[in-house]
């Protein structure tokens, strides 16, 4: 079966050697992969980014299933797109996607189904985050709302570390169009003390059928 493999980091170097290993796979595509992940699959010039273009390669050459190692082309849709034309994908829609693609959407949905979760405010301009630390005080954790390459939190515990943090976020836009909207929240001093959220710190992962799900991991 002909495998593509959509992404260019580590991660997917991981899963292009996985994939190697459970032979399973007659030939291994990655697009656009990296110099490690050539030395195991065929790269592929199409940037992780260009939905339509991945569809098109997967429908021309025949591909069994694809496989999505980043965030971003969940995002766009790339699920939506495979589904749309039969291709078979793994990865949730672009709707799914939204609890990792938005801070804001992934902290909404922890208080309408009651998941505890630290007391946060919403804000959308420099004054509207000026004014959220204001009331709740330091420390505080900042983040953008949207994809950030994973770096897009920041930890504050003075007002001159917030001015600092606000300047990247709201002045000079360091994380781009994802922090248009900024979750403040308390610091983990304040979650622990004011809002009481004790306890273990647990992660499951697992295939979800639609009607049944599959634990993954031991």
């Amino acid at each position: 079966m002909k495998v593509l493999l959509v992404g260019s980091g580590g991660r997917e170097h991981a899963l292009a050697a996985a994939l190697r290993d459970g032979g399973s796979a007659s030939e291994i595509f990655a697009a656009p992969g990296n110099a490690g992940i050539a030395k195991i699959a065929d790269v592929v010039p199409i940037s992780a980014a260009s939905v339509i273009e991945l569809a098109d390669f997967a429908q021309r050459v025949g591909v069994g299933i694809t496989v999505i190692g980043p965030e971003l082309p969940l995002t766009l849709g790339i699920v939506d797109e495979f589904q749309k034309r039969r291709l078979p994908i793994f990865g949730p829609t672009r709707l799914a996607t939204e609890i990792e693609a938005s801070k804001v959407f992934s902290k909404e949905l922890c208080r309408r189904v009651g998941i505890p979760t630290a007391h946060a405010w919403i804000c959308s301009s420099r004054v509207e985050a000026e004014r959220a630390l204001a009331e709740l005080g330091f420390p505080a954790v900042i983040k953008a709302d949207g994809l950030a390459a994973g770096k897009g939190v920041m930890v504050v515990a003075t007002p001159d570390e917030a001015r600092v943090a606000l300047g990247l976020f709201f002045d000079e836009k360091v994380f781009g169009t994802a922090a248009d909207r900024v979750l403040v929240e308390y610091g983990a001093d304040r979650i622990l003390n004011d809002d009481q959220l004790a306890g273990s710190d647990e992660m499951t992962t697992a295939f979800d059928g639609a009607a049944t799900a599959c634990g993954v991991g031991g």
